[in-house]
């Protein structure tokens, strides 16, 4: 089975590759496309630690990816080197799965080297709903404890962070030269999520949590030992480092923020808009063609509303409508509590349905958890299961 595995850590191109192809086909075509994955499948592991974790292997797990220039410009070298050699291969003596495979590994490079036309746009890691920012924060809650030596992974880890976030640092200048910052109101969201992270009792901090799940297996010596190595790395290498992207979104980013973020008013941010539309809709629709979709089906669900409207003989116009849904009390949770709670029984009142709309459920159960709270009020989003 071919899997095309992902991770919350945000990567730069080429990050992301297939895994070796179980059950091939006995031929040269076939063997050269299974070495290949094979052979990008290792290499994301080391360039791409981060992601190696995520995926559950740990290897690497002292390590942070390096974002060098020289890194970056080796990075597309390979990715454009991938998609030849993915290219080349003959598909005629492919078994099926292969050519699926294959036509994957061909999309997921063409995409790294679309993005690598726009340097300036791939500059801008820092988003309101995650980023650069809480990378490493999201990387240690899911980084394994079970050992003493996995988390002294984790520490080198944190002590490796103030050479990423520097380099990190020079990609968003160079972004803030060309013009692409992102706007002002995702900023002041990133400053408030980087503040949440730092808080007066280190203990608090979402970059101890690990440390305050350590197992029984490690001796209440090596736990004192590694709880205090961690609170000394966060306050040596991570706050600083953090402070350090604070003072820069504060004082050089956000200052040249615009108000709107609207692709349009950045340099190529018109050609940018046009290759997301290709890459995300799989089509080849145009701007203009998939906002004018967007307007009929705006048109469409408005009219389906009003029907409602009439079916629940509300007395008010369509303003007002709104406003009741927006606003009436028996509509919303009254607490944070309730509305945990509230969803987690839809989720298990929909377990009960889901047979009834599919043939094969996933083994792995899901839940629902509230959003890390230095990350502030942002979209919900799905996380994997480990591996």
């Amino acid at each position: 089975m071919c899997l095309l595995v992902g991770a919350c850590w945000c990567l730069p191109a080429g990050a992301q590759t297939l895994a070796p192809v179980a059950a091939a086909a006995n031929t040269e075509a076939s063997r050269s496309v299974n070495a290949l994955f094979e052979q990008a499948w290792e290499d994301s592991a080391s360039r791409f630690p981060e992601w190696a974790t995520y995926r559950g292997d740990n290897r690497y797990g002292d390590k942070l990816s390096d974002a060098s220039e020289q890194a970056l410009v080796a990075r597309d070298t390979l990715t454009r080197r991938y998609l030849a050699q993915a290219q080349a291969i003959q598909r005629d003596t492919l078994s099926a799965t292969e050519r699926v495979s294959l036509d994957m590994f061909i999309g997921m490079q063409q995409r790294f080297i679309d993005h690598a036309q726009f340097p300036a746009w791939r500059t801008m890691s820092l988003g309101a709903l995650g980023g650069m920012h809480t990378q490493l924060a999201d990387l240690l809650s899911v980084s394994p404890t079970g050992s003493k030596e996995r988390v002294l992974q984790m520490l080198a880890r944190m002590a490796a962070y103030p050479l990423r976030l520097d380099q990190e640092l020079v990609q968003l200048r160079k972004g803030l030269a060309a013009g692409w910052v992102p706007p002002k109101e995702v900023l002041q969201r990133v400053l408030s999520q980087i503040d949440g992270q730092l808080p007066t009792d280190v203990e608090a901090s979402p970059f101890y949590a690990p440390f305050k799940r350590l197992p029984a297996s490690i001796s209440d010596a090596d736990r004192s030992e590694l709880q205090a190595a961690a609170r000394q790395a966060i306050n040596t290498h991570i706050a600083p480092a953090q402070r350090r992207l604070r003072d820069f979104v504060a004082g050089e980013y956000l200052p040249k923020a615009p108000a709107d973020g609207a692709l349009k008013n950045y340099a190529d941010g018109v050609r940018v808009y046009e290759m997301l539309v290709r890459q995300q809709t799989t089509t080849n629709l145009g701007a203009q063609a998939i906002h004018d979709i967007g307007h009929r089906e705006l048109k469409r669900l408005r009219a389906e509303m009003d029907g409602i409207r009439t079916q629940t003989k509300f007395d008010g116009n369509w303003a007002q409508f709104i406003t009741y849904l927006n606003t009436d009390p028996p509509f919303f949770h009254t607490s944070p509590e309730a509305l945990l709670a509230g969803y987690r029984d839809i989720a298990k009142r929909l377990d009960f349905e889901l047979p009834k709309l599919f043939a094969e459920l996933p083994r792995a159960p899901y839940g629902v958890m509230p959003l890390p709270a230095h990350m502030g009020s942002r979209a919900e989003y799905y996380n994997g299961p480990a591996l």
